[in-house]
C-alpha cells in the first residue's frame, strides 16, 4: 500500500494497486476480491462524474457476467478483461490524484 500526499489539503491519499489474481480457475472469493478492489479504486476519483461513471461500469460489468459458468473459457476471458480494466482504473485514479479539480462540481456540493 502506498501513501502519497494530495496536492491540495495535504491529506494522504491511499492508493492500492489492483490485486493480482491467479490466472488459473478463479474462485468466487478471488472474483469478489477483484470486484471490491475495483469499487474501492473507483470511489477514489477526485471528480463526481468520473467516480459515478467508474462505479456504475464496474457494477454493470460484474452483474452482466454473474451468470457465467465457473471455469468456462468465457468466464476466464471476462476475468482477464476485468483484470486489465482494474489496472486501467488504478492508473486513472493516480492521474486523477495528480491533477485534482480546482472547483467542485454542483453534485459534490449537494451531496456533502
Amino acid at each position: 500500500m502506498s501513501v502519497k500526499r494530495a496536492a491540495i489539503g495535504h491529506r494522504p491519499a491511499v492508493l492500492n494497486p489492483p490485486p493480482q489474481v491467479q490466472l488459473a480457475m478463479a474462485s468466487s472469493s478471488s472474483v469478489l476480491r477483484l470486484y471490491r478492489e475495483m469499487l474501492r479504486n473507483a470511489a477514489k476519483f477526485e471528480t463526481y462524474n468520473f467516480r459515478a461513471y467508474a462505479t456504475r461500469r464496474v457494477r454493470e460489468d460484474f452483474r452482466k457476467n454473474k451468470a457465467l459458468k465457473t471455469g468456462s473459457s468465457e468466464q476466464e476471458k471476462e476475468l482477464e478483461f476485468a483484470r486489465e480494466q482494474a489496472n486501467v482504473l488504478y492508473r486513472q485514479v493516480v492521474v486523477s490524484k495528480l491533477y485534482p479539480p480546482h472547483v467542485k462540481s454542483v453534485m459534490e456540493t449537494l451531496i456533502k
